[in-house]
């Protein structure tokens, strides 16, 4: 009687196993892959570091400025305002930007400048917006965050072929608030007269109307009058200040993000590494990498 021969066993070694397991990395690799490259891994980041921080300290030293400024609600309306040209240019006059160019000279005065909230005391306003100026030397950013707050203002008042149109609207918004009181006095002393409650509940309705339209010219009025008179300097809290010490640059956080990051890449170029070394080892798999680098154009 013939012996029944079981199958082989997928885990001796005439049967190393399935592809998958062929293909399995185990920890043990990792570790051994780790363990030979140690000396790069620990070695690499912290020379990376330490380049980043000696480079930290060459930069040159930046001040900062600050103002603070009582704009309410409208901190965004003022910060795009003092973005457009019609405020950046006048700064320009006063500070020329080495950069040639009209476009670059603007873009590097609106990066040097922030809005921020803040307060000149202990308790926080949100109606107090902090405005911060950035330039190599102490005097030039306060001078810029002088310049710009000035700039802003003027820029709030009324061109002269504009103002002429908004004091004949401000004449004629007068003349018509005198008229509708004249008329308010005139209808409240005859209701004063009469006797009869039918006859005044009839003049209510005329009385309420005019009561309205006095109420909007002193709106109106009051708002061409604001336009006219622009943004004061009441909303100057405080002006800018003149920075005595140079601005934090950070310098230990860019020499741990350094080191991070060039930790992280040898890791990565470490781990490809002994992928392409494993599939040159293989037969198959290094025809196949031969291929790929005859079509790139590699030798």
């Amino acid at each position: 009687m013939e012996e029944i021969q079981s199958p082989a066993n997928p885990a001796s070694p005439a049967n190393p196993g399935t592809p998958f397991e062929q293909d399995e990395i185990s920890l043990l690799d990792i570790l051994v892959t780790l363990a030979e490259n140690a000396k790069l891994l620990i070695i690499g980041p912290l020379l990376a570091g330490l380049l980043a921080l000696g480079i930290g300290y060459t930069l040159p030293q930046s001040f900062t400025s600050q103002a603070h400024l009582n704009l309410g609600g409208s901190a965004k309306a003022v910060e795009a305002m003092m973005r457009t040209p019609v405020v950046l240019d006048v700064v320009l006059k006063q500070f020329p930007s080495p950069l040639r160019g009209t476009d670059g000279a603007r873009d590097e005065l609106a990066d040097k400048f922030r809005f921020g909230t803040g307060s000149t005391s202990k308790k926080a306003d949100t109606n107090v917006t902090k405005l911060e100026m950035d330039d190599a030397n102490p005097a030039r950013a306060q001078g810029l965050a002088t310049a710009l707050i000035d700039a802003w203002l003027a820029s709030s008042k009324p061109q002269p072929e504009n103002k002429l149109e908004l004091e004949r609207k401000l004449q004629l918004s007068q003349d018509a608030l005198e008229t509708v009181s004249q008329l308010l006095k005139q209808m409240a002393g005859e209701s004063t007269k009469l006797v009869q409650p039918n006859v005044q509940y009839e003049l209510a309705t005329p009385t309420v109307q005019l009561l309205q339209m006095r109420n909007g010219y002193v709106d109106a009025i009051a708002a061409i009058e604001l336009q006219l008179r622009g943004v004061t300097r009441d909303v100057v809290v405080s002006p800018p200040t003149l920075p005595t010490q140079a601005a934090a640059q950070k310098k230990g956080l860019i020499a741990v993000l350094a080191t991070l990051g060039s930790g992280f890449a040898l890791l990565l170029f470490i781990f490809i590494r002994q992928a392409l070394r494993n599939t040159a080892a293989d037969a198959e798999a290094a025809g196949k990498l031969a291929r790929i680098r005859r079509a790139l154009g590699l030798k």
